[in-house]
């Protein structure tokens, strides 16, 4: 049976030269596409198998409005030690964001400048991304954040008690904070300390309204000016979804949905963690060693989602405003229930209080991003569009309705990432249990490649959730689709 399927297989894949080394990439997201650029520049006979009916993975840069948006990475992070900075930079696209997010409260009673910059200082000075708190291995994200927000506060405004409540209020907010940058539906599923790292430089330089897209059109040497000589994008095969990943001794085979299967000496699978959760039980013969499964189980990810709004005129502020972030008074989350009763609701738990930011988009002046972080996100993705779009147009009236006309948007678009199948989930994260079990990273651990008895990878895997220490990023994926296509250079080097 298996030397039948495998004459068909042989009859669908393809090089230039039979003397190439074949190489089979599953996904033409960043890592995908970093690994097969740098394989065809080195003459490998590459293939890239894309599940989606698009290139770009978790990167998805949409017109609309006036700009290009962008529904995945938004921003590129930092700038030493950052691949996507260093492509960039000669181009001189990146702009900084200048984002400053004012507190606003739903009673109205909003505080004054000095007091929000000392709660924003708060923030910046408990939480970082960067996990280097020093903390034990099994204490969360949540159980720092909320030890010491709790006892600073004390401390500054122990005496006030105005001050006192209006902090406590904002403990919240600081949740959904957190989880914009780790990904997870709680700050108590992310150890306080982890392998991931920051950047240094400016973390949030946006695009000019092109979009994150434009990293992909330079790894395809579409951007500045096209390379007509480099057809990469020929090798791309959309709609294509693996199924089964077959790996022997001289060869591996992706076979897909579609019936369609491609052999090659390599293959190097770089879909997302989420995909890997679900899939690896079927998705590999012979199956994964223990360790591998382990890993795979044990590392998390979760999501996170955007709603872009666009507006028949811009109704907000003008001038030097950015974004508003929200805080629910003790009395309103009581009674958020009743005045808007529509959409998911649970233990008292209200879907509109995972609302973590509204913000302007660059060369957008009549569209805002609205940020959902947590629990509800699932459900967010799916919620019908006329009950998400009344729930903000609430939420944004009951903040500051007084103050503005809101018109009822004439656009919307929303992520989906973590119920589609081809995805899972946003970005990845480190685990408590991940980092017990795999001390030395279990992201290595989940990036070691499969070796044939004389030790040649026949299945590698590439990644952002493959990369040690940059992680749930866009230039970690990259850098770990380089690494891949290094390992294969070398070999034949």
């Amino acid at each position: 049976m298996q030397f039948i399927v495998l004459i068909t297989i042989l009859h669908f894949a393809f090089a230039d030269n039979v003397n190439s080394p074949s190489v089979i990439i599953i996904g033409a997201g960043p890592s995908g596409l970093a690994a097969g650029r740098k394989l065809y520049e080195n003459g490998f006979a590459v293939t890239i198998l894309e599940a989606e009916n698009r290139i770009g993975g978790r990167v998805h840069s949409v017109k609309f409005g006036d700009a290009y948006v962008d529904l995945g990475a938004e921003w590129c992070h930092g700038e030493e030690d950052n691949i996507v900075y260093q492509m960039v930079r000669p181009l001189g696209i990146l702009r900084h964001s200048n984002y400053d997010y004012h507190l606003i409260f739903s009673d109205r009673n909003n505080v004054d400048e000095s007091f929000d910059n000392e709660l924003d200082e708060l923030y910046d000075s408990t939480y970082t991304a960067d996990g280097n708190r020093n903390q034990s291995i099994d204490t969360t994200v949540g159980e720092y954040c909320i030890r010491i927000f709790n006892s600073t506060i004390r401390e500054k405004w122990g005496d006030d008690k105005d001050k006192f409540r209006t902090a406590m209020m904002c403990l919240e907010t600081f949740h959904r904070y957190a989880l914009s940058d780790e990904g997870s539906f709680s700050w108590l599923d992310v150890p306080a300390t982890n392998d991931y790292r920051n950047c240094e430089g400016d973390l949030e330089q946006n695009w000019n309204g092109r979009g994150y897209k434009t990293i992909l059109e330079i790894l395809l040497k579409r951007f500045p000016t096209a390379d007509k000589s480099f057809r990469l994008d020929k090798r791309i095969k959309v709609n294509t979804e693996v199924v089964e990943v077959i790996y022997e001794e001289d060869f591996s085979v992706a076979l897909c949905a579609d019936g369609s299967g491609y052999v090659a000496d390599h293959i190097i699978f770089t879909p997302s963690l989420g995909v890997l959760k679900h899939q690896y039980k079927t998705l590999f013969r012979p199956p994964l060693s223990p360790r591998k499964a382990q890993v795979i189980e044990e590392l998390g990810i979760s999501a996170v989602i955007k709603v872009m709004l666009h507006f028949p005129w811009r109704w907000w502020p003008k001038g030097d405003f950015t974004g508003w972030t929200f805080v629910w008074t003790y009395e309103d989350k009581e009674m958020l229930p009743i005045e808007f009763p529509y959409g998911p609701i649970r233990h008292d738990q209200h879907w509109l209080r995972n609302i973590m930011s509204i913000y302007r988009l660059e060369q957008n002046p009549q569209a805002l991003s609205v940020w959902f972080t947590g629990e509800f996100v699932p459900d967010l993705e799916l919620l019908d569009e006329h009950i998400l779009i009344e729930g903000i147009l609430f939420m944004l009236n009951k903040f500051f309705g007084d103050l503005y006309f809101i018109p009822y948007p004439d656009k919307m678009i929303r992520g989906d990432w973590y119920s589609n199948p081809h995805f899972h989930g946003t970005y990845s994260y480190q685990t408590i249990i991940a980092r017990e079990h795999f001390p030395e990273s279990p992201n290595l651990v989940l990036a070691e490649p499969i070796l044939n008895k004389r030790g040649i990878p026949r299945l590698q895997f590439a990644g952002e959730a493959t990369h040690p220490y940059h992680y749930s990023t866009v230039h970690g994926a990259i850098e770990t689709g380089f690494r891949e296509a290094d390992r294969l250079i070398k070999i034949y080097k």
